[in-house]
């Protein structure tokens, strides 16, 4: 089982990496990139929900910061 700082890792890298592929796709469609003709837009803003509702990208990193600090930003 894995334990949860890898986890929060993972999804840390994984939105943030997600985020910016889309934004990369979009930039090389141009216009394009925001018709519903191409689902570039549509991947986009989900992107965008896993990357930043409710904090999340912010949470999973605070998660690792206090694996590995011992320290933890939580009140």
């Amino acid at each position: 089982m894995r334990n949860r700082p890898d986890s929060s890792l993972s999804k840390a890298l994984t939105t943030a990496r997600t985020r910016e592929t889309f934004s990369w796709a979009r930039e090389l469609l141009g216009g394009n990139g925001i018709l519903a003709d191409y689902n570039v837009g549509r991947f986009f803003a989900d992107a965008e929900a896993l990357y930043s509702y409710e904090g999340t990208f912010q949470m999973q990193n605070l998660i690792v910061g206090k694996a590995i600090t011992g320290f933890s930003a939580f009140i």
